[in-house]
């Protein structure tokens, strides 16, 4: 295999284990900017945008969440851990606050199904950011010992 497609195949299964993480925290980056119009009497519990909001946190947690459950399940052998599941059932999302806290439930299985994580977390999981640079700690790591052959090299010469 080459080393473009392991590349690929590695950056996959990291986005595969972070996406319940990410869903939920694009719900309560929208939860937040919702209540904040609501505060402020800008939208009213009965426009549209909330209404759909709402239902789109519900089609999240009743169609697309148990898919990527058993995706995960049959890809990486993850199971989800019973409370957390049983915090997803108790849950009732008729208001913009329960669809915020839908979003912390996610984020917070999200965080126990990267650090329950069977491959090398510390190589694929751990970005390092400078400006719009994301790298992961492997690459980082290639591109120091490149960077280094690189002066070896052209001094050695």
């Amino acid at each position: 295999m080459s080393m473009l497609k392991k590349y690929i195949e590695q950056r996959g299964r990291t986005l595969d284990l972070e996406i319940v993480h990410f869903l939920g925290k694009r719900i309560i980056r929208k939860a937040d900017k919702i209540g904040k119009k609501l505060k402020n009497k800008k939208i009213t519990p009965s426009d549209q945008c909330v209404i759909d909001f709402i239902e789109e946190c519900n089609v999240i947690r009743y169609a697309q969440l148990p898919k990527i459950f058993n995706d995960l399940q049959t890809k990486y052998d993850l199971e989800i851990e019973y409370a957390y599941l049983q915090q997803l059932d108790h849950l009732q999302i008729s208001r913009v606050f329960d669809c915020r806290t839908f979003g912390e439930v996610l984020t917070t299985i999200g965080k126990s199904i990267r650090t329950r994580n069977k491959y090398k977390k510390w190589l694929y999981q751990a970005p390092l950011s400078f400006k719009k640079i994301r790298l992961t700690i492997g690459e980082f790591l290639i591109c120091i010992l490149m960077v280094i052959m690189f002066i070896v090299f052209k001094f050695n010469s």
